[in-house]
């Protein structure tokens, strides 16, 4: 071959430098773009109505998979009582919420005396809390807000719908006053905290074995020392 014809061959195949950087980029973005869109995505709790389990400022990792069905090639399941799922509410849809399920669809709750009753049963609650001594009555002369905390329903869950409530009880908007939640509404299931402001005062030991393991150590280096799970 001659100079000129291979000269000519070697011009034929030459990029400019900056294309496989331009090229490695979008291919993040996008890979990015469909993470965030239908796998997982970072979330701020904004406020402490979740509390202790979830505090104002703490950096959630949601599961937008979990709940998705037979339509991803990923271990799926139904939403069950005691899950937190991250959701939106048809009349304000662009808040994310986060609380945790306490009846399906077709069961009876009420609230009594602040003691959460679903189909005639007390339920347990280790990750409830009340931290306003006053317990309201079932009376009109009580503001709704109010008499709605601490003494609810009778009321059915309907049809694809969740009863969700906040474990920071008698602080909390949920469905004691917003009503139930429509599957379509929920984003996914927060599966860890990755960073919180408050990491270094917590208790220790909190978290449980994944925090507490050689890959929960390098997260939490990583990202601060907030790692725990809260599902």
């Amino acid at each position: 071959m001659s100079a000129a014809r291979q000269d000519t061959a070697v011009r034929s195949g030459w990029r400019p430098f900056w294309r496989d950087g331009a090229e490695v980029a979008l291919g993040a973005v996008i890979l990015a773009l469909f993470v965030k869109t239908f796998l997982f995505q970072a979330f701020n709790v904004p406020s402490d109505s979740m509390a202790p389990t979830l505090r104002a400022g703490d950096q959630v990792l949601v599961n937008k998979f979990v709940f998705r069905g037979g339509r991803w090639p990923l271990p799926t399941r139904e939403p069950r009582r005691g899950d937190l799922v991250l959701f939106r509410l048809t009349a304000e849809p662009h808040e994310l919420l986060v609380k945790r399920i306490v009846a399906g669809e077709g069961q009876r709750v009420e609230l009594i005396d602040k003691r959460l009753v679903v189909d005639h049963r007390a339920r347990l609650e280790p990750w409830a809390t009340h931290r306003d001594p006053r317990t309201y009555p079932r009376s009109r002369f009580v503001p709704r807000e109010l008499r709605a905390r601490d003494n609810f329903g009778p009321r059915t869950v309907p049809p694809d719908h969740l009863f969700v409530l906040g474990d920071n009880r008698d602080f909390s908007r949920d469905s004691r006053l917003f009503g139930s939640v429509g599957r379509e509404g929920i984003v996914g299931r927060p599966l860890l905290v990755y960073w919180s402001p408050a990491a270094e005062g917590r208790e220790e030991g909190r978290g449980g074995t994944l925090a507490r393991s050689r890959i929960g150590r390098l997260f939490s280096r990583l990202f601060g020392g907030g790692l725990r799970l809260v599902g």
